[in-house]
């Protein structure tokens, strides 16, 4: 018997006590068969969408996806979804169901979902209701499809990449009869949108066996992965649990286009373009090296990649300037010393900020204004020289 939290217990009561069967069901059971918290509650029901907006009423219920038969109910805190039992028509495109038939049969609607260990429910008492065997599947630590899975992965493509996501996140091995038809079906992953695979490879680079799904499933993952190298991802798994790092480091050279092509935010295409260009830069424990890191990534970033470098917390509680901009001497002073604007005055600035970041030069006004006309002094005389 498993515990129900209050909130989700009181909208169970709600539905029951209008004569309606209720029953949480998915990803909530699976989790706390494992003895882990479950992040949501789904709830699943006999009733028709409507009487479930009309027992709520409009202050708590919120008709976020009537054509599919859900409602989403605040009950405390929490937001719960409220979906209507019911049966999936045909997916012409592999995408989603053409039409839905509700239905009072839970086990119709258990028959529809993807995987053994998400087909379970809770009944009245708090007992678990397992129709397919994911309770023996959750034990054995093992992934199969509920009923055939070419039917399955043929009605949504997205499947085949949430079986990989579950792989990581729980550990767990694909039946081989699932396996295969993941492997024949494949080619059906192009037909999925971008922001729908990225939300799943989002998942599966977070998980923990995320460098054993890459290894095994690299042919599969290649689809929507075109270019990537999967032969040799340990590191992805051992660095920080940091989308944009983690992406970095598995895609390579091809990071940049293909965080474009999965529109990731604009955001996350400037932090993995950064981690990319960190990633081949010479760290060492030098204060430059580790200057020009946080120059490039800022601090938060730079201790992703480097963990806790004495030298990287020694410059982070220091006023060092990270870019040109930061530096107590402006172009306008530089212009008083004689420096025409253009790249002699870039240089001059880009030589500053490294001896400051080296340690050899004090950020203050008058040490950097006595080291620029030191600097510019030199280059008058090397050109009468050459004159």
């Amino acid at each position: 018997m498993i515990p129900i939290p209050g909130e989700i217990q009181a909208v169970l009561d709600t539905l029951r006590a209008a004569g309606f069967e209720a029953c949480p069901v998915g990803g909530c059971v699976r989790d706390r068969l494992m003895g882990k918290v479950p992040e949501d509650w789904d709830v699943c029901t006999s009733a028709l969408p409507d009487a479930v907006l009309r027992l709520f009423g409009e202050a708590y219920a919120v008709p976020t996806g009537l054509k599919h038969g859900t409602v989403t109910v605040r009950s405390g805190n929490r937001s719960v979804e409220i979906t209507t039992y019911r049966v999936d028509g045909a997916y012409a495109d592999h995408r989603k169901p053409d039409a839905v038939r509700f239905t009072p049969s839970l086990r119709e609607d258990l028959c529809r979902r993807d995987f053994t260990v998400n087909a379970m429910a809770l009944d009245e008492t708090g007992s678990v209701i397992d129709l397919f065997g994911g309770r023996a599947d959750l034990q054995a630590g093992i992934l199969r499809c509920v009923g055939d899975p070419e039917t399955r992965f043929r009605e949504d493509a997205l499947r085949i990449l949430r079986g990989l996501r579950f792989a990581g996140k729980l550990d767990f091995a694909v039946e081989p009869a699932t396996e295969a038809a993941m492997r024949a079906l494949c080619p059906t992953l192009r037909l999925l949108s971008p922001e729908r695979v990225q939300k799943e490879l989002r998942g599966l680079l977070l998980s923990p066996g995320c460098s054993r799904v890459f290894r095994d499933y690299g042919d599969i993952l290649s689809v929507v992965l075109p270019g990537v190298d999967f032969s040799d991802t340990e590191a992805v798994s051992a660095a920080p649990a940091d989308f944009c790092l983690r992406f970095a480091l598995l895609c390579g050279q091809q990071a940049a286009a293909l965080s474009e092509k999965l529109r990731c935010s604009g955001e996350e295409q400037r932090r993995i373009a950064r981690f990319r260009q960190a990633l081949a830069l010479t760290l060492t424990e030098r204060r430059e090296d580790m200057a020009r890191l946080a120059a490039l990534l800022g601090w938060a970033d730079s201790a992703l990649l480097r963990g806790d470098s004495p030298m990287l917390r020694a410059l982070r509680q220091e006023p060092m300037p990270l870019t040109v901009r930061e530096l107590s001497i402006s172009g306008g002073e530089l212009r008083e010393l004689g420096y025409p604007d253009g790249p002699q005055m870039g240089q001059c600035l880009n030589a500053l900020l490294r001896q400051v970041q080296a340690g050899t030069l004090q950020n203050d006004a008058a040490s950097l204004r006595e080291a620029a006309q030191t600097a510019y002094k030199n280059i008058v005389q090397k050109t009468r020289q050459d004159d």
